[in-house]
């Protein structure tokens, strides 16, 4: 099974939760008041950044994919593969409820998060150029 984030991206998705540059920069304030930070805020949040991805590393307002609502439906029609018991979320930049943070889609071959939908569409993240041939060969899209 492929990550929807990996390999293309050199991150390892921990949670799937997108982080904005506002939430890193509190955890790490947070960390830092706790005398629990033990390298320098940009040091910390460089090695962050390797670990999680922050939502402006996927983001991009140009692309432009001309069949997104087919693309938007396939990612949310597909089967969730994982999910556990947690309270709803909301999304970090518009405050919409994204559900269950823990839901996992997958089509079989890729998986990703269940609130990928929403930030596909509404806030122009772009999947990894293999995942978009993979699932554009399975909806037969051009």
């Amino acid at each position: 099974m492929k990550s929807a984030f990996l390999p293309e991206w050199p991150h390892n998705f921990f949670g799937w939760f997108w982080l904005t540059d506002g939430d890193i920069r509190n955890a790490l304030q947070t960390l830092e008041e706790k005398g629990l930070l033990k390298e320098p805020y940009d040091d910390a949040k460089e090695s962050l950044r390797q670990s999680v991805p922050f939502l402006e590393d996927v983001t991009d307002p140009d692309w432009g994919y001309p069949n997104l609502l087919a693309l938007v439906r396939y990612l949310e029609k597909t089967p969730e593969s994982v999910c556990t018991t947690a309270p709803d979320m909301t999304c970090p930049l518009c405050g919409e409820n994204l559900g269950n943070p823990s839901v996992q889609k997958t089509d079989g071959v890729w998986s990703w998060p269940g609130s990928l939908p929403h930030f596909v569409k509404e806030h122009d993240v772009r999947l990894p150029d293999s995942m978009m041939e993979h699932i554009e060969k399975k909806l037969a899209l051009p």
